[in-house]
């Protein structure tokens, strides 16, 4: 084990997993989007709500949404408004910010009787998304899962027309 430990394996991971997006975004996806396969139709969906975001207008963004995004902005309203410190510890890093961002500049008589994607409009509206966050969510929904199998592969796969298409295996352990 290096000085960095964990750490050191950790920052491995990422750089083989930027690695593989980058080679993806050059190498594979040229020719599935030559296929027709749907990928270039998520593509455009995508910068029509990424602009949509930058232009601040929430209504139009909202309408790329899928159900459990909404539901998700849902559940973190609720734990923004009666989540104990043990509950929102539980939550992802991404969500944990979300819900203190809710509680710190939405006043609670709003929480209350705003819906998950009234709270994302307003979200939108005020400018709230940034850069880096609206890349995350691109990542997220274009890839539907990012697995690790034995800590030694990776699995990538993404939904096309509802069905679930696998892009590659990597070794984590390649040295970027």
């Amino acid at each position: 084990m290096n000085k960095n430990g964990k750490k050191g394996d950790e920052m491995k991971r990422i750089k083989t997993l930027l690695y593989v997006l980058s080679v993806f975004s050059n190498v594979i996806a040229p020719p599935l989007l030559a296929q027709g396969n749907g990928v270039e139709e998520v593509n455009q969906a995508f910068m029509q709500y990424n602009a949509a975001i930058i232009q601040k207008k929430g209504e139009e963004a909202a309408s790329f949404l899928s159900e459990e995004s909404i539901a998700s902005y849902s559940k973190n309203v609720k734990l923004a408004l009666r989540g104990k410190k043990e509950e929102i510890k539980q939550e992802s890093l991404a969500n944990q910010v979300q819900i203190l961002i809710f509680r710190h500049r939405i006043p609670a008589e709003v929480l209350k009787t705003a819906s998950g994607k009234e709270i994302f409009i307003r979200t939108v509206n005020e400018g709230w998304l940034e850069k880096e966050a609206i890349e995350i969510q691109h990542l997220q929904r274009f890839f539907s899962k990012i697995k690790t199998l034995e800590q030694n592969f990776v699995l990538l796969t993404k939904k096309v027309n509802g069905k679930l298409i696998l892009l590659l295996w990597i070794s984590s352990r390649v040295m970027v």
